[in-house]
């Protein structure tokens, strides 16, 4: 076997090769791994005025792969800024080689920890690393991203701490564990990269971003999670002293599949088929436990989003089960208006810069459905005192199809309500937006007049005891361009069961079985009023003069001092004030009715009991030759009839109307002539017919008294009774 022989020269480049590779190995290993370690510090204190401290740096030339061990980077009160287990990043010197690219096979962060800080002047513990001051540079050509390739990118089990000291209360909330994976990331022209980056909260919350990711042009399709993060603690951090209101419980679920990408028009942002959840939603006045909003669960599905088109479609909206509160204060504000009012200056100086901004393309929002299910609402009004009205709502169930923004889109939509769980008030219709119209047919029954006797006691001291309200009709509204507000009502209405009660003496003061209003033409624009007919069923009504003289009628009429309002200077009229209101009432029909009549202030009090009256008066109306035709029967106390009929033309001024009352019991005259003439009545009947006739502001009035069988009784004391020969004068 041959001896291998190496040459003399062979000998010299294998030792310098030997030798390099030994310097190379020990920088590698060893000097790099100390100078960095010595650096880092030192380089820390200069240009960031922060301690840093680094455990061990390994790095191997060959690989060429380095890692850091144990850093932490202090805060200015020597608590950890950010710190982090071990780094590890590893170049693919061959792979760069090839591609022309730099190539790292990996860079990887484990357990990476980070504190942010706000204070109570509002800086941060990284105010003071913050270089406010730009070097001037020459504006260079923009060449895009400096090439490189990660071909893995991963931080594991990252945890960020933030403290918060600004609000008058301090919050603390930490995000662990915070985890990124990505592949193949790249700023080469459409090279792809696939991420998935979650992270979790400590108060509750999870976010999850999956996706593909193109740097150079940018592109990413992917899909977005957020899973019940705790609204409470979304308020206590940001919103606790920049609103009126807190929240105090919820959480969501919002799932979005997204398309990112760079195009001509510019970024394109497309979102398909996402869907939001809100559970368990309530929201109170700051510093309150008792909820005025409380949602169950509000539902948004099938969103779709068009960012270049500003297209939005939402294919379903609905919500069950919520309730809310609401009230009006003393002055008249309602309590959502001071609720929602924002107390920070950052958002009202944004609102007013807002409104000076030129009005934009708008967004095209279509939703295929709503649907909010058995609501509730409470509202109190207590403007009224001492006692506040109080109206429940509940029940309330809305549907619309086809909600639109677009111009001339028509709304459908249906809503039900309860009202003090009784009643019912049912909305069918359509409206438009712009220009604003509606088309709405109502129907309410059996709503309980009741329930609004605060508002009644603010007019009159009577008692609602009971009445049912009902109506049924048609009502459309709408707003043309530099015309008056229009408005139209077609239908009827009915009140049953009404009785109200004098809250002076405590007796019943008007009532009726039923007040039926058939066929109602009500238009606003042309200032119209007509009513084909009103009827009334057993009617009641109370008249009392009171021993003072005073009428019940005024009685019950609450007097409110009215200050003199200032004069002003008479405006010029107007087309819609030159339209003189028209109404007319067709048919007045009276059945079954009663009144009674009672006068006090007499020596012997006088009652009269008018019953069975019934009749009709047609011809109301506003029309300048409207004649008025009246007729109406009745009985005193069930005995004497009663006859009133004629004709009126207010317009004219002119009438002609008769009453007459027959075999009329001349004793329930006694009180009057007691008064008048101190005798009373003991037996006898009076016929009594009135005629008068007004023509040309003329009263000429003819009357004709038939007494039959007078016989005056005992002499009644009343020192202020005209004396008369009354015994005399009968036997004449």
């Amino acid at each position: 076997m041959k001896e291998l022989i190496v040459s003399a020269k062979t000998k010299t480049v294998l030792l310098y090769i030997t030798v390099a590779l030994v310097i190379y190995s020990l920088i590698g290993f060893l000097i790099i791994p100390a100078v960095l370690k010595n650096q880092i510090p030192k380089i820390a204190n200069e240009q960031l005025n922060r301690v840093a401290q680094i455990k061990d740096i390994e790095f191997n030339p060959f690989s060429l792969e380095l890692n850091l061990h144990g850093f932490d980077l202090k805060n200015l009160d020597k608590s950890s800024f950010f710190s982090f287990e071990k780094l590890n990043v590893n170049v693919a010197f061959l792979k760069s080689i090839g591609n022309f690219t730099l190539t790292l096979d990996q860079i990887s962060l484990d357990q990476p920890s980070a504190l942010i800080q706000r204070y109570k002047k509002g800086d941060f513990n990284f105010t003071d690393l913050l270089n406010t001051e730009k070097p001037e540079t020459k504006e260079e050509k923009d060449e895009g991203p400096f090439p490189f390739i990660i071909i893995k990118t991963i931080i594991s089990k990252a945890k960020l701490s933030w403290e918060d000291d600004f609000y008058s209360q301090p919050q603390k909330e930490t995000i662990y564990p915070l985890d990124l994976t990505l592949d193949q990331f790249s700023t080469k022209v459409n090279d792809q990269s696939q991420m998935e980056f979650s992270l979790a909260l400590a108060s509750g919350g999870e976010l999850n971003w999956k996706g593909d990711l193109v740097l150079t042009p940018l592109n990413s399709i992917g899909k977005i999670t957020l899973h019940k993060v705790n609204f409470k603690k979304v308020w206590e951090l940001f919103l606790q002293d920049s609103v009126s209101f807190e929240i105090l419980k919820g959480s969501e679920v919002l799932e979005i599949d997204y398309h990112l990408n760079e195009t001509k028009k510019g970024l394109q942002f497309l979102i398909k088929d996402a869907h939001l959840d809100i559970n368990e939603l309530q929201i109170s006045e700051k510093g309150k436990t008792d909820s005025l909003i409380n949602i169950p669960n509000f539902k948004i599905s099938g969103i779709t989003l068009d960012l270049l088109k500003k297209d939005i479609v939402i294919n379903k909206v609905s919500s069950a089960d919520a309730q809310f509160k609401a009230w009006l204060n003393s002055e008249g504000v309602i309590n959502y208006q001071t609720l929602f009012n924002s107390n920070s200056k950052e958002n009202k100086s944004t609102q007013k810069t807002a409104v000076t901004e030129k009005d934009e393309t708008p967004w095209n929002v279509k939703l295929n459905l709503l649907e909010m299910n058995n609501f509730a609402f409470n509202f109190t009004d207590k403007t009224l005192t001492p006692t506040p009205a109080v109206i429940d709502l509940s029940s309330i169930n809305l549907s619309a199809t086809k909600l639109s923004n677009k111009p001339g889109a028509k709304l459908p939509f249906q809503l039900g309500v309860k009202i003090n769980n009784a009643g019912t008030l049912n909305f069918d219709g359509t409206m438009v937006s712009a220009p604003f119209s509606s088309n709405i047919n109502i129907d309410a029954d059996s709503i309980a007049l009741k329930d609004f006797q605060p508002y009644l006691n603010t007019v009159a001291r009577l008692d609602l005891v009971s009445g049912l309200f009902n109506v049924n009709a048609n009502i459309s509204m709408f707003q043309e361009e530099n015309k008056p507000f229009g408005l139209k009502f077609t239908g009827d209405s009915h009140i049953t069961e009404f009785v109200t009660r004098d809250q002076v003496s405590n007796k019943d003061f008007l009532k009726w079985n039923y007040l039926n209003i058939e066929k109602i033409d009500v238009d606003l624009a042309k200032n119209s009023y007509l009513i084909d007919s009103v009827k009334i069923n057993k009617l009641y009504s109370r008249v009392l003069i009171r021993k003072n003289k005073s009428i019940n009628v005024t009685d019950i009429l609450v007097n409110k001092e009215k200050k003199e309002p200032a004069k002003k200077e008479q405006a010029k009229p107007t087309k819609k004030d030159e339209i003189k209101p028209t109404f007319k009432i067709a048919h007045f029909t009276l059945t079954d009715s009663v009144s009674d009549f009672s006068d006090m202030s007499l020596i012997l009090p006088f009652s009269a009991h008018i019953n069975k009256l019934k009749g009709s008066v047609t011809g109301i109306s506003s029309d300048k030759n409207a004649v008025i035709k009246v007729g109406l029967k009745g009985k005193v106390s069930n005995l004497a009839p009663v006859n009133i009929k004629g004709i009126i033309s207010p317009e004219l001024g002119n009438s002609d109307v008769t009453l007459d009352f027959k075999s009329m019991p001349m004793p329930l005259m006694t009180p009057y002539m007691a008064e008048f003439a101190g005798r009373k009545i003991e037996k006898g009947n009076m016929s009594l017919s009135l005629k008068y006739n007004i023509q040309n502001k003329k009263l000429s009035a003819t009357n004709n008294l038939l007494i039959d069988q007078l016989v005056l009784g005992d002499t009644v004391e009343n020192p202020d009774a005209v004396s008369l020969p009354l015994d005399l004068a009968i036997e004449l």
